[in-house]
């Protein structure tokens, strides 16, 4: 038992009948008086009674009204997160999609709703989900996702990216959820998914388009999905990527054996072989004179280079390479690149 107390007002407002403050009740001897133990309870007006602060002992199975007694102890329910009060910490709603936001804790994660605290703001977690307002599709039964039937209700929520788990049954636009694996899939031959955005968008060459429907990196161009920078890029290795001397940036591929080099202080700049390799007639890029190849057609054919021995080097063996010229000179009695051997 806590140090004896005189009967007082305050004591008798509890209706306790015990001869000294009840630790059971939380409360304590304080400048002779019982009063609520600070530290671990506060006084309840309303249930005329001391109650559990957050994360403290549940004091007769009570809490202050924004937690719930789990366990006898006082926390937080799931749509409510731990906040610090000037009276101890209490429980405040949990935010919703967009709401302003400092940690993960404090958004709101329900089976529509996953979110995550990112740059400040609630949103869908951002590596399987996305928000979008879709239709719920049906498809027990069926392997493929090409079968199955639509709801007539839209819904607006988080929904699973293309490749992840779908999210109540739902999928990013233009996929489907698959009964059977759980997986959001892309549906139709003119649409791919794309891992870094996890969506579902028409392919290369797909037809007819829309500014919306092109892939990353591809644009609608003539009702044809086609690289957004058309004569300065070419579809290669399943994405566009830029020539030689074409512009570049961070999200800009450049062509195979080229690399962007950036201009001063910025974040563009414009591809150029890498050491080793030389552009070619088609602005890409060709093994140079005296580097490995495996092959003719790896060598730079603007000096008209031939693989010899595993190396780019002239063709003639009575011929010299002019780096300056870049061009195979012929030796007296020997052949130069620099005129068609159909004039010999």
């Amino acid at each position: 038992m806590s140090p004896r107390c005189p009967v007082t007002q305050f004591k008798q407002l509890f209706a306790l009948q015990v001869d000294a403050c009840s630790s059971a009740h939380s409360l304590i001897c304080i400048d002779g008086r019982c009063g609520c133990n600070g530290t671990i309870s506060t006084l309840s007006i309303a249930e005329s009674k001391c109650v559990g602060l957050v994360g403290e002992s549940c004091v007769q199975g009570s809490c202050i009204p924004s937690a719930i007694c789990s366990n006898n102890m006082c926390a937080c329910a799931d749509d409510k997160y731990r906040v610090n009060h000037q009276d101890g910490y209490i429980c405040a709603n949990k935010k919703s999609m967009n709401m302003k936001c400092t940690s993960d804790m404090e958004c709101l994660v329900t089976n529509e709703f996953p979110l995550k605290c990112v740059q400040g703001s609630c949103i869908c977690e951002p590596t399987g989900s996305v928000y979008a307002t879709v239709q719920k599709f049906f498809n027990e039964g069926y392997y493929n996702v090409e079968y199955g039937h639509w709801s007539d209700i839209f819904y607006s929520q988080c929904v699973g990216k293309a490749g992840k788990t779908c999210i109540d049954n739902l999928c990013t636009e233009n996929a489907r959820c698959n009964a059977n694996t759980g997986v959001c899939e892309c549906y139709g031959s003119d649409f791919e998914s794309y891992p870094w955005n996890g969506l579902c968008q028409k392919k290369y060459g797909a037809s007819p388009c829309n500014k919306k429907d092109c892939g990353d990196g591809l644009a609608c161009v003539e009702n044809v999905c086609k690289c957004k920078y058309g004569a300065l890029q070419i579809f290669s290795g399943g994405k566009c990527v830029s020539i030689v001397d074409a512009p570049c940036n961070g999200n800009t591929s450049c062509i195979e054996n080229a690399v962007c080099e950036f201009f001063p202080n910025t974040l563009v700049g414009s591809c150029k072989c890498k050491p080793g390799y030389t552009d070619d007639k088609k602005r890409g890029c060709k093994v140079a004179f005296g580097e490995a190849c495996q092959s003719d057609d790896q060598c730079d054919d603007i000096a008209g280079l031939k693989c010899v021995n595993e190396k780019c080097e002239c063709e003639n063996y009575l011929s010299r390479f002019n780096e300056s010229g870049r061009v195979c000179v012929g030796l007296v009695g020997g052949w130069s690149s620099m005129y068609d051997k159909e004039h010999f």
